[in-house]
């Protein structure tokens, strides 16, 4: 049972992570911030923003009886001292009421550091990045309502979160998940379509991300 819930962390959970940063990577060279978009697109961007927040508010419902584990590891997964909203995160409020002033850029991750980070192991190399440098992150936790919050941060389980979740409350997380990841699909389509890309752009990296 304990190896068929591991597959299914890999699967649900951390494959999926990483097949977000890779969508996070390759749609911020898409287009500039000031790039208007045809009403086709900002209608269908305004639909999935609100399939985010949807998305977001049941994660939100399901983390509070697992705020204890947040609170234990004072926002471990929070380092960094880098803007956590991604050009996904822009795109997809750029038309909304809400929308977002500037994002962050997803820089490449090295080979040796994802390995490492895939087996929970430490890597020394990151250690000049500031524990909690998250502008958003105080004593209380997060400033931010989950909804309003970055989609990295609400996509990213750690292993202790997750081994909190009794089986239906996993697999519903993963749901949830996996409905963020194809939004994000989809707002990153719309981006290559008015940037003239090819469909298939990206798809291949998505594929085989291990």
């Amino acid at each position: 049972m304990a190896s068929g819930k591991s597959f299914s962390d890999y699967r649900h959970f951390v494959r999926r992570y990483a097949q977000f940063s890779k969508v996070f990577y390759l749609s911020q060279s898409l287009l500039p911030k000031e790039r208007g978009l045809s009403s086709k697109s900002q209608e269908v961007l305004c639909m999935l923003n609100k399939r985010r927040t949807d998305a977001q508010r049941i994660i939100a419902e399901l983390n509070s009886s697992l705020s204890s584990v947040c609170a234990d590891c004072k926002g471990e997964c929070c380092r960094g001292s880098y803007d956590h909203f991604t050009y996904i995160d822009y795109w997809l409020r750029r038309y909304s009421e809400s929308p977002l002033q500037t994002c962050g850029t997803e820089g490449f991750v090295p080979f040796r550091q994802s390995l490492l980070k895939r087996f929970g192991l430490h890597d020394q190399s990151n250690d000049k990045i500031g524990r909690n440098g998250c502008t958003f992150l105080h004593d209380g936790g997060c400033r931010l309502a989950v909804t309003d919050r970055p989609i990295r941060c609400v996509a990213f389980t750690c292993s202790r979160l997750r081994r909190a979740m009794d089986t239906q409350k996993h697999v519903m997380y993963g749901r949830l998940i996996r409905d963020l990841f194809l939004t994000s699909v989809c707002a990153f389509n719309i981006l290559k379509e008015e940037a003239d890309f090819p469909t298939r752009y990206g798809y291949l990296s998505l594929l085989v991300t291990p």
